[in-house]
C-alpha cells in the first residue's frame, strides 16, 4: 500500500486543506464506486497490462474464494450528503481472513478473524489533505468490536459511521467488520505513517514487524547432489491447495507447542489466501509455462509464485516455506533446478529462520523499505504475528 505523501499528514486531527472531516464519512462503496476505484488505481498498479485487462482482472478476482461472498469490501471516503457519488475521496479494501491466536502460557489456540487491509488510493488532485489518514482511521471503527472501541471524537469526525443504514448496500457487508482481533497491511511508505493512523487523533494504528527479506541468485547455490526423484514431490496447483490446509494445520500445532511466554498470533494460507498470490501475477509468469508451485518432502514443504522486475528479469516469491536446518540447503538447490529450468533468475523470501540467514552463505538478507508489514491488535496491545511471509501478501 503506498498513498500517503508525508508523515504530517498522518497526525492531523482536522483537515484544514480541504473538506472538514466532519462532513466525510466511511462508506461501503457501490459499484459504480468500485468501478471508478479500479480504474484510478490502474495509473499506479496497471504494470503494462491494458486498462481493459485490468479491469478484468479484477473483476475475476472478485469470484475468487478469498474475495467472495463478502470477504471482500471496497471502501470509500466521501461526503456525508453524496456516500454514493463517484467524486468520492479516496478508497481502499478489506479482506476478511481467518487467524489464529495462542495466549501467553497457553498450549491451545484458538481461531479468529482477521482482516488485511489493501490497495489505499487517492487521486492525485485529493492528495496532501488528510483524505488517506481519515480513510484509514474510520477503518477501526467498522474492523474492531464495539466494546474495544473508544468513545467515538464526534468533534472533529462528525458522527460515527452507522451501519444500520448501510442495509441497501450494493457489496455484502453482514458479517464483514465489528469482530476482528487484528487487522495487518503493508507499507510502502515507512513505518510511521500508518502508525498515526488510530482510533483517534494521536492514536498509534499499525506497527511494522519483522521486515527482513532474504534471497539468492540463480548462479550462486550449486544443484549438486540433490535428485528430483529422491523423494521429492512436485505440486501442481490441486496439490499445493490442498497442502496448504496441511501446512495450516501443522503452523497452529507449532504455535500451540511453543509455550509462548507473550500471546503470538498469524494468518493462514489455506482457504484461497496462499492461491491468490499466484493467480494475481498470472500475467506474468504465463509465458513461462510453469505448473508446478509448490515442492515437498516429508513435512518440508516450499510454495511460490512467480514476480517480473523492472528488469524484466524473474523471481520466485516464496509464499511459504517450512524446513529444518538439515534440510533447507537441499530445498533450496531444487528451487534453483527448477529456476533454471523456467529462466528464474532470482529468489526472494520473507520472514527467513535466523539460523538460516547466519549458516548459509549463499542467502542475503536486508531490510525492506516496500511492503512493511504491519499490524493492529485490537483485544492486546502485545499480539506478536508468527510465519510472517508472502503468502498472506495483499
Amino acid at each position: 500500500m503506498s498513498e500517503f505523501q508525508t508523515a504530517s499528514q498522518a497526525k492531523q486531527a482536522q483537515n484544514t486543506e480541504g473538506i472538514p472531516l466532519t462532513e466525510l464519512s466511511i462508506f461501503p462503496a457501490t459499484k459504480a464506486q468500485i468501478y471508478e476505484s479500479r480504474k484510478r488505481t490502474f495509473t499506479m498498479w496497471g504494470r503494462g497490462v491494458t486498462l481493459e485487462e485490468y479491469l478484468k482482472r479484477d473483476a475475476r478476482y472478485g469470484g475468487h474464494e478469498v474475495s467472495a461472498d463478502g470477504r471482500l469490501v471496497t471502501w470509500v471516503l466521501a461526503r456525508r450528503d453524496d456516500p454514493k457519488g463517484i467524486d468520492f475521496l479516496c478508497s481502499c479494501e478489506t479482506y476478511k481472513r481467518e487467524g489464529f491466536v495462542v495466549n501467553a502460557n497457553a498450549t491451545t489456540g484458538n481461531s479468529v478473524v482477521a482482516y488485511s487491509v489493501a490497495a489505499l488510493f487517492t487521486s492525485p488532485r485529493n492528495r496532501k489533505k488528510g483524505y488517506a489518514t481519515h480513510l484509514m482511521r474510520m477503518l477501526h471503527w467498522i474492523l474492531a468490536p464495539p466494546d474495544d472501541l473508544p468513545q467515538f471524537p464526534t468533534e472533529v469526525w462528525g458522527n460515527q459511521p452507522d451501519r444500520g443504514k448501510w442495509i441497501d448496500s450494493e457489496q455484502i457487508i453482514k458479517g464483514h467488520g465489528g469482530d476482528a482481533v487484528f487487522s495487518t497491511l503493508y507499507s510502502d511508505v515507512g513505518p510511521e505513517i500508518y502508525r498515526g493512523c488510530g482510533f483517534l487523533p494521536g492514536a498509534e494504528g499499525w506497527v511494522v514487524t519483522d521486515f527482513l527479506s532474504s534471497g539468492w541468485d540463480v548462479d550462486s547455490v550449486g544443484v549438486f547432489g540433490v535428485d528430483d526423484e529422491d523423494g521429492w514431490e512436485w505440486l501442481d496447483i490441486k496439490g499445493v491447495y490442498d497442502y496448504w490446509k496441511v501446512d495450516a494445520d501443522l503452523m497452529k500445532r507449532e504455535m500451540e507447542e511453543s509455550n509462548p511466554t507473550n500471546a503470538i498470533c498469524t494468518l493462514l494460507p489455506d482457504k484461497g489466501v496462499a492461491e491468490f498470490q499466484i493467480i494475481r501475477l498470472s500475467y506474468f509468469w504465463n509465458p513461462l509455462g510453469i505448473t508446478d508451485w509448490g515442492l515437498r518432502r516429508g513435512k518440508t514443504f516450499a510454495s511460490w509464485t512467480i514476480d517480473v522486475r523492472p528488469d524484466s528479469s524473474y523471481v520466485m516469491l516464496i509464499t511459504r516455506l517450512r524446513a529444518e536446518v538439515d534440510e533447507f540447503e537441499n530445498l533450496v538447490k531444487m528451487l534453483v533446478k527448477f529456476g533454471r529450468r523456467h529462466k528464474i533468475s532470482h529468489f526472494e523470501v520473507w520472514g527467513l529462520k535466523e539460523e538460516f540467514r547466519e549458516q548459509f552463505g549463499f542467502v542475503k538478507t536486508w531490510n525492506k523499505d516496500i511492503h512493511l508489514p504491519s499490524i493492529k491488535c485490537y483485544n492486546s496491545d502485545d499480539l506478536k504475528w508468527l510465519f510472517n511471509e508472502r503468502f498472506c501478501y495483499c
